[in-house]
């Protein structure tokens, strides 16, 4: 595989695992509190009231930010495509490890928000 080939699976990859969770959870969000699937937290799970909403404000917010993650790397892929090898390789040694730690702060600006929001509303 080549080196570009590389740098755009390892970055395209990561915005997909936040958009099919939140399309999963916009197009069939869980009817009833449950332990296996849907936004889980001791705050979701209050009220029927507040499960349903932190699973449809989850679903959007996974979206969002997996189309703008995928949107800036696919932007760093072009960018990469169009360099020596010698840049292409120092982009795959930075970017990749910069894109799994920004995948995971990504989750968890997404769970803190919902949380932050079910206080608001839900107390």
């Amino acid at each position: 595989m080549s080196l570009i080939a590389r740098i755009a699976l390892g970055m395209l990859i990561q915005p997909v695992m936040l958009v099919i969770p939140g399309l999963i959870l916009r197009a069939w969000p869980p009817k009833v509190i449950n332990s296996i699937y849907g936004y889980r937290t001791p705050r979701s799970s209050q009220s029927q009231e507040a499960w349903d909403y932190a699973n449809r404000l989850a679903g959007k917010l996974l979206v969002i930010v997996g189309v703008v993650q995928f949107l800036v790397f696919a932007l760093l892929v072009w960018v990469a495509y169009h360099q020596p090898e010698e840049i292409q390789q120092k982009i795959y040694d930075i970017g990749m490890p910069l894109s799994a730690v920004l995948l995971v702060l990504l989750l968890v600006l997404t769970i803190v928000w919902v949380e932050i929001d079910l206080k608001k509303k839900f107390g």
